[in-house]
C-alpha cells in the first residue's frame, strides 16, 4: 500500500505500543488484517508496527503516537506519502523483540534465549556425529 495521508494525534490508549491506525478502506483489510504486523515506511524511515483501523470520519489520516511522529519526523496536520508492506514470521518476530512496549519485549526474548538453549545440545551432538564420531 502506497498512500498520501495525514497525520493525526493516535488516541491516549494507544500510546507506547507501535499500534498504527489506519482506515480497513485505505489499508485493504485483507492484506493488512487488525492486529497485523507490518513494516510502515516514510520520509525514508521503515518501523514494524501493528495496524489497527480507526472510525473517524476522514478515511484519509493515519494515527501515530508522540514517538512514532517522532521517529517519522513528522508533525500531526502533515500530509506524507506512507507505504506499508507485509512482514512474515521472521519479521513479527523482530517486531516483537524490538517492540517498545516491555510487555512485548521481554517475553519475546526470554522465548528466544529458551529455544536457542533447546537447540544448542542438538547441534552439539550433530557436530559429534559429523565431525567426532561416537564417543566409546
Amino acid at each position: 500500500m502506497r498512500e498520501r495521508l495525514t497525520v493525526a494525534k493516535a488516541y491516549s490508549s494507544d500510546d507506547r505500543s507501535d499500534l498504527v491506525r489506519i482506515s480497513a478502506i485505505v489499508r485493504d483489510r485483507k492484506a493488512f488484517p487488525r492486529w497485523s504486523v507490518a513494516k510502515l515506511t516514510c520520509n525514508g524511515i521503515s518501523k514494524r508496527v501493528v495496524v489497527l483501523g480507526h472510525d473517524e470520519v476522514n478515511d484519509k489520516i493515519i494515527m501515530l503516537d508522540f514517538d512514532q511522529r517522532e521517529d517519522f519526523r513528522l508533525k500531526v496536520g502533515e500530509e506524507e506519502e506512507f507505504s506499508l508492506d507485509r512482514v512474515g514470521p521472521c519479521g513479527t518476530v523482530l517486531y516483537l523483540l524490538q517492540a517498545r512496549d516491555p510487555m512485548l519485549r521481554l517475553p519475546a526474548i526470554i522465548s528466544v534465549i529458551s529455544f536457542l538453549v533447546g537447540v544448542l545440545p542438538i547441534g552439539v551432538d550433530l557436530l559429534k556425529i559429523l565431525f567426532g564420531g561416537f564417543p566409546e
